[in-house]
């Protein structure tokens, strides 16, 4: 079964008493990489749903990215300049969510060389490239690169845990100039001008340089932009295009989301981890029929705790044991002595409670987690019922 984010729609009142925590801002610019970066989301505390707020021209999404909290929004525009583009974007949902960090990741096209598909490029600074005199025999080029932040890119260029693979080789992290622009570069002779009067530029995109905008002008001093090479603007972009774009979002996200993975590194930009028990099980809940999440919920009673965090780890184990089939069930429960009638003869849905009733009161929680995983794996390998150092 195919699993899909799900969504709790609030009014802007929602969001009041959230300001003070939920202050990372994440800006992506197209329909794959709001997808994408929906997967990596998970429900803020107290609900299993990404919340949606609707407000004004923007949709805000709200939720927990790694162990911060985050507000979510996707330009209806690709390009900075232009209505609902990046720049407006930015200053309305600065003036929504009041972030101290600024993050927008995504899609890029890469300079070439050496470098491949999913290489992350990381702003050192953005150019607007085509803030231009021209001449009558000599173009000028008169923008003034946007600095990046620091404090981030520090973090970034010292992020030695990222162990992402794309086939069998790891994404390369290239931090540096980036272009950008309102040009939706896919000519080669055109990029080859470009590259000449810009030699240092790794890459380019066409939002990168409203995020600066937006940023200065509600004098936010941490932003960076993090985005994964998808093609080479070489007048070759549709070959693959789905598929390199697919590898660049989800690269460039999986990247960002192990960055904010962590309780420290980022107090000098005043965020602060909300989640202190992480459970980064699965991307998010499946869709499921009403009785089914009737049958769900009552397993999830069975298991029913009071520790902090550990209430929506139990809702994903149980969500992703009951998505398993009847066969690998029933292989479980042999394989941990969870009954003592053979489960083939005896298999109903009331099974699956007894199962969980019985893995809590044999205090088989961790072994029941490690079967599934063997099965069905989790994306964080750390099994969460043992302590970890």
């Amino acid at each position: 079964m195919a699993i899909e984010t799900q969504y709790d729609t609030q009014d802007a009142k929602f969001f009041d008493d959230l300001k003070s925590q939920y202050n990372l801002l994440l800006v992506t610019a197209t329909k794959i990489e709001k997808d994408t970066l929906h997967a990596f989301l998970k429900p803020i505390k107290g609900y299993n749903k990404i919340v949606k707020i609707p407000l004004g021209n923007q949709t805000y999404f709200v939720g927990t990215f790694g162990r911060y909290g985050v507000v979510h929004v996707s330009c209806d525009k690709m390009g900075a300049s232009s209505p609902q583009a990046s720049i407006t974007t930015t200053i309305e949902a600065i003036t929504f969510c009041q972030p101290t960090v600024v993050l927008m990741v995504g899609i890029a096209f890469g300079k070439g060389g050496k470098q491949k598909i999913g290489d992350v490029l990381v702003s050192e600074s953005v150019l607007p490239y085509e803030v231009q005199r021209r001449g009558k025999d000599k173009i000028t080029n008169r923008g003034t690169p946007g600095q990046a932040c620091h404090i981030l890119l520090n973090r970034i260029k010292n992020l030695t845990d990222w162990n992402y693979a794309i086939g069998n080789r790891k994404p390369s992290i290239l931090p540096g100039l980036l272009l950008s622009g309102e040009k939706l570069i896919d000519n080669a002779d055109y990029k080859k001008e470009l590259l000449e009067a810009h030699p240092t530029a790794l890459g380019g995109e066409m939002e990168g340089f409203g995020i600066y905008t937006a940023c200065t002008t509600k004098s936010i001093t941490h932003w960076v932009l993090v985005k994964s090479i998808c093609d080479w603007g070489d007048g070759k972009k549709s070959r693959g295009k789905e598929r390199k774009q697919k590898i660049a979002a989800e690269t460039s996200i999986n990247f960002c989301h192990h960055l904010f993975d962590t309780d420290h590194g980022f107090t000098d930009v005043k965020l602060s981890p909300i989640v202190t028990i992480e459970p980064e099980l699965v991307p998010a809940s499946p869709v499921l029929a009403a009785e089914d999440n009737v049958i769900i919920e009552e397993m999830k009673e069975e298991l029913k705790t009071e520790a902090a965090g550990e209430s929506r780890i139990i809702e994903v184990v149980v969500r992703a044991f009951y998505m398993l089939d009847d066969d690998e069930k029933i292989d479980i429960a042999k394989e941990l002595n969870l009954f003592s009638e053979e489960p083939a003869v005896q298999y109903s849905k009331v099974t699956e409670k007894e199962i969980f009733a019985k893995a809590k009161q044999m205090n088989l929680l961790p072994e029941l987690w490690e079967e599934i995983h063997k099965i069905s794996p989790f994306a964080n390998p750390r099994n969460p019922f043992i302590k970890h150092p």
